[in-house]
């Protein structure tokens, strides 16, 4: 090749990737002190929003199961309510080792009014043995769990 086109294909490249793109090393997106863009199929590391657990259902029947109601912010992202949500049914598996199945219910306040507000539903979550919330037996507790996260989309309980 030319001496030209090689210059040319040179100043294409600088241009398309900017002055310093040889600088950071393969991967990196050159900024000191954050994380790297996620690829498809990974989790993104976020942190939970503030949340407030305001009503909670327990099934009628055995073995224990229990649906809890949380307030949580309208802005949140999905992952960011995905680690929420997570993090609720994990805290309550833990602190009642009764349970066997654990379900929250994501709501955000809407405002229909100048003084009032509805809350709507918009994410659901389920911590469930692979047997299902109806299937579910006292020794359903010590078999292996699943979260599911739904967004959007009201699951069909």
């Amino acid at each position: 090749m030319s001496r030209a086109i090689i210059a040319f294909m040179a100043v294409i490249m600088i241009t398309a990737c900017g002055p310093d793109a040889g600088d950071a090393p393969a991967g990196a997106d050159g900024r000191e002190g954050t994380r790297p863009e996620t690829t498809a199929g990974e989790i993104p590391e976020v942190d939970a929003v503030d949340h407030q657990i305001f009503d909670e259902t327990t099934e009628v029947e055995a073995p224990p199961r229990v649906t809890f109601h949380v307030l949580v912010p309208r802005e949140a992202s999905r992952d960011e309510l995905r680690k929420t949500l997570s993090d609720v049914l994990t805290a309550e598996a833990e602190g009642d080792p009764s349970l066997v199945a654990i379900r929250a219910i994501g709501y955000r306040s809407e405002q229909t009014g100048v003084t009032e507000a509805e809350l709507v539903p918009f994410v659901w979550a389920e911590w469930l043995p692979t047997e299902g919330w109806y299937e579910a037996t006292e020794a359903s507790r010590e078999s292996l769990h699943r979260l599911y996260l739904y967004h959007d989309i009201a699951p069909q309980w």
